[in-house]
């Protein structure tokens, strides 16, 4: 689903001017990608129902210390300000304890009303994974207009097997890219050959969901030396990469020395492809993998990663 705005900020900005947009307009009534509910309990059976069936169709935002009357917002009552890190920590457990097959991804925000209470959202990502339940509860449920609803046999398999055909699909865009980079016939910039290489891809569920997009990257070509620039000592050492040039894929960026292989490709789709064999210690023989550099290496590669596609305005 698209990110909800509301004074066109995103979550992560609102605060009780916002909130209080809401009161008594019939655009934001409860509806298949919102909800307003007076308590939280992390532990509540009826909070778990509610992040799989959000999670089951296209996600949607938990309102917690809004009240509704008839499905519109009334009033902002709050509940008690534990602080996001507590918030975070009881849903988590809750979720990873209850829900299967795995935790749906999620965000969390607070939006303090006074010292004591505040409203929690919980913005609930549409699945991956799907389809989700309760483990205890045995059934499968989805959100829609009404609210819950329970899902039918029919509904439940065709989401196991579009799940299936999106983990294949998956597997086999990052195992033909990965034969395509170890080719024999590779240009100098990228042949990695036989030897050992880090790589990692970045895909949005968009590319294997059927509903893949197409994103202006040939606009950042003038901009290159700004686009997707590593930060953190790690990412820099790793995949520190001048020289840029556009290809049928996307935009590419290479590194500039001849005797070691990296690059990183930004695809049309979105796809972030970044590899290197420099993560390996050149001076010990047989080359051998680093591990310790990855403690930091993963986060820097998120957050630039996130940051590329805030550029190029992916929801």
């Amino acid at each position: 689903m698209t990110k909800v705005l509301i004074n066109n900020k995103p979550m992560s900005e609102w605060t009780l001017e916002e909130l209080s947009v809401l009161l008594g307009d019939e655009q934001w009534r409860e509806s298949a990608t919102i909800d307003y509910k007076c308590e939280f309990r992390a532990s509540d059976e009826g909070f778990k129902k509610d992040v799989c069936a959000f999670a089951n169709a296209q996600g949607g935002y938990l309102f917690f210390g809004i009240g509704e009357d008839d499905g519109v917002p009334v009033e902002i009552a709050g509940i008690e300000n534990v602080g996001l890190d507590k918030f975070n920590l009881a849903i988590s457990n809750a979720l990873s304890a209850s829900v299967e097959p795995i935790r749906p991804a999620y965000e969390s925000h607070v939006v303090p009303i006074d010292n004591t209470l505040c409203v929690l959202i919980v913005h609930v990502f549409e699945g991956v994974n799907k389809p989700y339940r309760v483990r205890n509860e045995g059934r499968f449920w989805i959100r829609g207009n009404a609210g819950n609803e329970n899902m039918s046999y029919k509904t439940i398999e065709d989401m196991f097997l579009r799940t299936s055909v999106q983990k294949d699909k998956l597997q086999q865009l990052i195992d033909g890219r990965m034969a395509y980079l170890q080719r024999e016939s590779a240009p100098a910039a990228l042949r990695y050959g036989t030897r050992p290489m880090f790589a990692a891809h970045f895909i949005p569920i968009s590319v294997v969901s059927g509903h893949e997009k197409r994103y202006p990257l040939r606009s950042l070509f003038s901009q290159v030396n700004e686009v997707f620039i590593p930060t953190g000592e790690a990412f820099k050492t790793l995949f520190n990469c001048p020289a840029a040039q556009i290809n049928m894929d996307g935009l590419m960026k290479l590194g500039g020395e001849s005797r070691s292989a990296r690059h990183i490709q930004l695809f049309w789709n979105g796809m972030v492809e970044l590899a290197t064999d420099r993560l390996f210690r050149q001076e010990e023989q047989p080359q051998c993998f680093d591990p310790a550099i990855l403690v930091s290496l993963v986060a820097e590669m998120l957050g630039t990663t996130f940051h590329h596609y805030a550029q190029i305005q992916m929801n």
